[in-house]
């Protein structure tokens, strides 16, 4: 939903379902004309069209953190909208997604099942728990890691020239999943970016993914088709979204922080602990901002190098 239909509905307290049934059928009679092609987030298979290799550009400092650490980091999807390379405002964000009467009723069955003194929400508490839950869905349990499928991206070299890319054996995420802190139950999903003309907005459901995919692994094809991009995702099974509810004030209110005024909270990013011997090859240019130091740092890992005109 836009920002000017959720202060409507966050606003009108006596007309809220009136506003709520209007917006939410808008966008049900819109086509959703991508969803055959839509990545599916398919929990057996957890890889869809993964290729042998993918590919890191990274800054150099970074790169070396990364190698000399033995660590590939997730981030907040949130995150990306502060960075300067990406900037898309239109990525991660809620109003790519819609709430509608299905959605409140699978939520409120949610929530009177772990919580059955709160069964005495209405619809517009229910509406707001379910915007809170998404929030904490998406800040605190997934975490994401953006990849390329090749090292001969040369958009990808003008954004990253005095820096490096990293080539990686994806057996690392198919048979040795990395290692991460603090968590012992989690999953990885792997989709290729769909990239399409105009992106629709999908409703939030209990029962597929197809709002979360849409979310996650569809991009605007233009400009950012030059990427070609593999994401894997990151989730956290162990956290419960629903162990505690706070008050419907401070619901309100982190909505209106997030989703009204924009206040991202970003939630830090998770270095994943992983094996060197799953980097097949580090490339890098000439612009790149220290050689010496680069293969310094590879040359104790015995990592291979390659140096592209």
């Amino acid at each position: 939903m836009t920002k000017h239909e959720l202060k409507l509905l966050l606003s009108h307290e006596e007309m809220f379902l009136f506003f709520f049934k209007g917006i939410s059928e808008i966008y049900a009679n819109k086509s959703k004309h991508y969803q055959n092609f839509l990545p599916k987030i398919d929990f057996e298979e957890r890889f869809q069209q993964i290729p042998t290799r993918l590919y890191k550009y990274i800054d150099l400092d970074g790169g070396i953190t990364s190698i000399n650490n033995r660590t590939i980091r997730f981030s907040d999807p949130l995150s990306f909208w502060g960075h300067e390379t990406l900037g898309d405002k239109t990525e991660f964000w809620f109003d790519r997604i819609y709430i509608d009467h299905i959605s409140l009723q699978q939520m409120y069955v949610i929530i009177s099942a772990k919580s059955p003194r709160h069964r005495c929400f209405d619809e517009k508490d229910v509406f707001l728990y379910l915007l809170h839950h998404q929030i904490l869905n998406l800040t605190k349990r997934n975490k994401v890691l953006c990849l390329a499928k090749t090292f001969e991206n040369q958009e990808l070299w003008n954004d990253y020239s005095q820096g490096i890319c990293i080539e990686y054996n994806t057996d690392l995420f198919i048979k040795n999943r990395p290692i991460f802190p603090n968590s012992e139950t989690f999953s990885l999903i792997g989709r290729p970016i769909l990239y399409v003309d105009n992106l629709v907005k999908y409703p939030i459901r209990t029962t597929d993914d197809f709002w979360l995919s849409n979310l996650i692994f569809v991009k605007n094809k233009n400009p950012f088709i030059r990427e070609d991009e593999y994401r894997i995702l990151y989730t956290d099974e162990d956290y419960d979204s629903v162990k505690e509810i706070p008050r419907r004030k401070d619901r309100l209110e982190q909505v209106i922080k997030l989703l009204l005024n924009g206040e991202v909270r970003e939630t830090p990013p998770l270095d994943a602990h992983i094996d060197t011997k799953y980097i097949v090859k580090v490339y890098y240019k000439n612009s790149v901002k220290d050689e010496k130091r680069l293969l310094n740092t590879l040359q104790k890992f015995n990592i291979p190098v390659e140096k592209l005109d």
